[in-house]
């Protein structure tokens, strides 16, 4: 193998791919980082044998072939390299070699007979933005749950339905749920539940058309120069349209300016005596009065906002907080029944879009279980 690499594309493609090496794996092969160079491009891939990245970029190929290197001191490696000087690597035995202007480095390479076979991707179902698909993402996982001996509950549901892909999160405390528009490539329905927070950082930095397409095990998300596959973590999840349908009965509804209201959380919540303390929202005449009470301290704020009946209710003030500038807004709405009944929040008036076959699904809806009151 021998090629030449412009350094900021070697250093974007494998420090992005660096995200799926594993810290303890089980074949210790999978430290490394597979260079496969080959016509005009170099693939670098990586894999925990539940996931896997991989990232083309250009390069000027005299020699082709293939090389596992270990994975993180390549990417501290080319992290450190100068800017403005061409990357040359080359193969030679059992070393390769990395010389970019004077600095050179030495690697020796990882047995490549024993680098078990990426997985083959899925065929492509459809195609979306790759920067809202990543957007829709970040909001939807902050309600997963870290909960591994719940695998579905630590994952993101991701389904299409009439021109739209879904996308839903829940810990059993909260549900955010997110819809974009989906362009087609067949009448086959995607539905699969993958990790959470791996879909999140490997979908960052994605630009242009994504391609996404899943069997039975495998979800695909693939733009034109990074491919990222995901085994699925479970096969069931809960029914959340039907959740969020029965919270759509509301009875109080409020508009709050988004920044303005979570700061308020922020600030009264540093008066909680324990982490999970929660906090009050009491509407009435015209304003919410934001409180925390606990045995060393309280703490109140009040705002002016509108909204529709009085209602004192109580959530987790980080739940709270999250669905809040989740929204990505500069208002949001709560809607609100009783104070022991799911409320949920979505984007403020003229934030939100609705379509789909449902009666009308919001862009973005965060439900929230709220804490039940002492009487």
């Amino acid at each position: 193998m021998k090629i030449v690499l412009d350094p900021t594309d070697l250093r974007d493609a494998v420090t992005w791919a660096a995200r799926v090496l594993p810290a303890r794996p089980h074949i210790p092969v999978l430290t490394g980082l597979v260079l496969d160079a080959g016509g005009d491009r170099l693939t670098v891939a990586a894999f925990d044998t539940s996931t896997s990245a991989r990232a083309t970029l250009p390069a000027h190929i005299s020699q082709p072939g293939r090389v596992i290197l270990p994975g993180r001191v390549l990417a501290e490696i080319v992290k450190a390299l100068p800017a403005d000087q061409p990357v040359h690597l080359a193969l030679d035995g059992t070393e390769a070699t990395i010389v970019s202007g004077r600095s050179e480095f030495g690697l020796q390479t990882l047995p490549a007979d024993e680098y078990p076979t990426l997985p083959a991707v899925p065929a492509a179902a459809g195609t979306v933005d790759a920067a809202e698909l990543h957007n829709a993402i970040a909001q939807t996982a902050v309600a997963a749950s870290n909960d591994v001996t719940l695998p579905m509950l630590t994952g993101i549901l991701v389904e299409t339905k009439s021109g739209q892909i879904a996308l839903a999160a829940s810990d059993r405390y909260r549900l955010a749920a997110r819809t974009l528009p989906w362009q087609p490539h067949t009448s086959d329905r995607l539905r699969i539940v993958a990790h959470a927070k791996t879909l999140t950082a490997l979908t960052k930095g994605l630009t242009g058309e994504a391609t996404i397409g899943a069997d039975e095990n495998l979800l695909a998300v693939a733009t034109g120069t990074r491919t990222i596959t995901l085994r699925a973590v479970d096969t069931q999840f809960p029914e959340w349209r039907k959740l969020l349908a029965q919270a759509d009965a509301y009875t109080v509804s409020a508009e709050l300016p988004a920044q303005e209201f979570a700061d308020a959380v922020r600030r009264v919540s540093l008066a909680a005596a324990r982490e999970h303390t929660p906090v009050r929202l009491t509407f009435t005449a015209g304003a919410v009065t934001v409180r925390v009470n606990s045995d060393e301290t309280r703490a109140a704020e009040t705002l002016e906002v509108k909204h529709s009946g009085d209602i004192e209710i109580a959530f987790q003030p980080l739940y709270l907080t999250d669905a809040v500038t989740g929204c990505k807004t500069k208002t949001v709405t709560l809607r609100m029944t009783e104070p022991a009944k799911p409320a949920v929040v979505t984007p403020g008036t003229g934030g939100e879009t609705s379509g789909g076959e449902d009666g009308g699904e919001q862009v973005y809806r965060h439900l929230l279980m709220p804490v039940r009151l002492a009487s």
